[in-house]
């Protein structure tokens, strides 16, 4: 089973992202997203992101796990 971890956009390219999972930052994949401005926040399922969420969705899936 795969979970989604929702992450904060630091600094995106065209097919790569880094993001902020607390204190860890991952490179990761943008290709079914594209490009995302800093400060948004991604579902993010074992590499690649997987959906845009608004901030207060992202920390309710955070509660969650």
């Amino acid at each position: 089973m795969c979970i989604g971890i929702p992450m904060q956009v630091i600094e995106s390219g065209p097919y790569w992202a880094w993001c902020a999972d607390g204190e860890e930052t991952h490179r990761v994949a943008m290709t079914l997203l594209g490009r995302q401005p800093a400060g948004t926040w991604l579902l993010v399922f074992q590499g690649p992101a997987r959906e845009r969420m608004g901030g207060a969705r992202a920390l309710q899936v955070r509660d969650a796990l």
